[in-house]
């Protein structure tokens, strides 16, 4: 293999992913190029790909579509988590399949992409790099259990994590405390005078959290509980290299590959460097009008179901946006967030966060035999396109799951 290509799903999970995999190809002397997509379309991939490679990698994507994969590239290998379209990793003499559910591990808690990247990857330098299969965890919501856990436990062994009790909140040593609860206050809605509160608690709002002493932490997490706000203040808090706590250093890493900044997400995630706070106040800015358009656009019907319909060109905030409303507004409730793809489909994220048991990933897959729709998932997360005409039955499908 001289030339590789490498497909990536544009999140986190997957940029990390990428990562790895790039760190490898250098370390073996491979030129490698890489295309981000937020959905996999054979066919817009070929339009925009116009070399040829010996090699083809789908990071993080690519489940569901190993056969059509297999006839449109000649040597292909697929790393993911979501469940496999096919019974076994065989199937295919041009495609090696590289997923957790074929090594009996469930994909969507106890490993990420990163996590089977970084196995498959493996070279002399990348133990310097436990940090970031561990940090992919937790940007695709799951425990730090199984396989997660001993790439945690590698990493804070290492001294490449720190894991400590205290105020969990953006900005660990980047960002004034003021800045920092003003990020967290808008997140959750919250409307409420950072700088106002601190001067109240006779805190300096110039301090960062790693300079605040634990008398100013429990007096600060103290007051944000009396105002009823306890979700997310304090707990565990990861903090890479001392320097970003896990949230923030994810939240960062997928503003940036988000807003196709590809090369500054691969050099934040290996280096930690770049200056992520600018495209992080784009994205930001972004995201804010969205949520607040998707906000006032919800629908509820059929048994309770939140969907908005926002006609925007920024189709890669459908998960980020539907996240957000199912984890305040929409709690107990399947949110469903679709922006358009192109002139016939639009672009749609599923989650949901309750107490239920459910799965969107598996109700998915089963409406590609009634309806227009490409689309997977996991249990509490789900996403793809759909034909316009057929969001509605998709609404009333998935009413059935509550």
């Amino acid at each position: 293999v001289k030339k590789a290509l490498i497909v990536c799903h544009k999140d986190a999970d997957g940029i990390i992913a990428t990562s790895l995999a790039l760190k490898y190809l250098f370390y073996k002397g491979i030129e490698a190029h890489v295309v981000c997509l937020s959905h996999l379309n054979i066919n817009y991939l070929k339009s925009i790909v116009k070399e040829s490679y010996d090699l083809y990698y789908f990071l993080d994507i690519g489940s569901q579509k190993e056969h059509l994969l297999s006839k449109n590239f000649s040597q292909v290998v697929i790393i993911d988590h979501h469940p496999p379209g096919v019974a076994h990793p065989n199937v295919f003499k041009n495609v090696k399949i590289v997923n957790a559910y074929f090594e009996g591990v469930d994909g969507a808690k106890h490993i990420t992409a990163s996590g089977l990247s970084f196995h498959y990857f493996y070279h002399a330098d990348s133990h310097f790099y436990y940090y970031l299969p561990a940090s992919s965890a937790f940007a695709d919501h799951q425990p730090f259990v199984s396989a997660n856990k001993r790439f945690l436990d590698q990493a804070v062994l290492r001294n490449q994590i720190k894991v400590e009790k205290g105020i969990n909140l953006f900005g660990y040593s980047t960002k004034p405390i003021y800045k920092s609860l003003e990020y967290f206050l808008e997140n959750y809605s919250y409307k409420m005078n950072a700088l106002h509160l601190l001067k109240s608690l006779r805190i300096n709002p110039s301090k960062k959290i790693n300079q605040l002493n634990k008398d100013e932490e429990k007096k600060l997490s103290t007051a944000l509980i009396l105002k009823g706000i306890n979700e997310g203040i304090i707990g565990d808090r990861h903090i890479i290299h001392e320097v970003y706590e896990l949230k923030e250093f994810i939240t960062l890493l997928n503003a940036a590959v988000k807003l196709d900044e590809v090369k500054k997400a691969i050099n934040f995630a290996l280096y930690l460097k770049g200056n992520m706070y600018e495209i992080y106040e784009i994205y930001r800015r972004k995201l804010r009008r969205l949520v607040k358009k998707a906000r006032n656009k919800v629908n509820i019907e059929h048994k309770g179901i939140a969907y908005a319909i926002l006609e925007e060109e920024d189709n890669v905030f459908t998960g980020t946006i539907a996240t957000m409303l199912s984890h305040n507004e929409y709690r107990d409730r399947i949110v469903g967030i679709f922006m358009p793809y192109d002139d016939n489909y639009y672009k749609f994220s599923l989650r949901y966060h309750g107490d239920k048991i459910i799965d969107l990933g598996s109700k998915v897959r089963n409406l590609i035999s009634m309806i227009d729709i490409d689309g997977s998932g996991h249990k509490n997360a789900a996403g793809g396109i759909i034909k316009r005409e057929d969001v509605e039955k998709m609404i009333r499908s998935l009413s059935n799951l509550l």
